[in-house]
């Protein structure tokens, strides 16, 4: 296994000047094996096809882990509401604990601001871990918008390995 393995990529902006891939700036998000320990989000640019430059998102993985979330920091997905830029991210209170996964909703790049909890059927009202968040922003046939959100639901999970 990679120590330094990125993965599950999410795109923040894509440039290309006149038209020349040359000239191509393309910012991505995604999460890092940081110290081969756990899953940390991170930023990275590439420009012109050929120059990939990377940093940790210090501030939001700290204020992840302040909330008590001290397991691996996934996927995410950006949504826009009132000009203001949203993410849900799946974060882990416990490594290597299926079951420990959640989604927490933060503004920007580093504020967190709180656990999202989801209302599921009675048949499953125990199963808490949720991942893989997904947010799309559609329009009601009256015009006005609505958010969906879709998610992964961890059965009764398990410990990872």
């Amino acid at each position: 296994m990679a120590q330094t393995a990125e993965g599950t990529p999410s795109f923040e902006s894509v440039n290309i000047k006149d038209h020349d891939l040359d000239r191509s700036e393309i910012k991505m998000r995604f999460h890092y094996f940081k110290d081969g320990n756990v899953d940390q989000q991170a930023i990275g640019t590439l420009s012109g096809f050929f120059d990939w430059k990377t940093e940790p998102l210090v501030r939001i993985n700290s204020n992840l882990l302040d909330m008590g979330y001290n397991g691996n920091l996934g996927s995410r997905s950006r949504f826009q509401m009132n000009n203001t830029d949203y993410y849900l991210i799946e974060s882990q209170i416990t490594k290597n604990l299926w079951n420990s996964f959640r989604i927490v909703l933060t503004k920007g790049v580093s504020s967190p601001l709180w656990q999202l909890d989801f209302n599921l059927p009675d048949k499953y009202k125990d199963w808490k871990s949720f991942a893989n968040p997904k947010i799309t922003k559609l329009k009601k046939p009256d015009g006005s918008e609505l958010f969906l959100i879709s998610i992964f639901v961890h059965g009764h999970g398990e410990i990872m390995y």
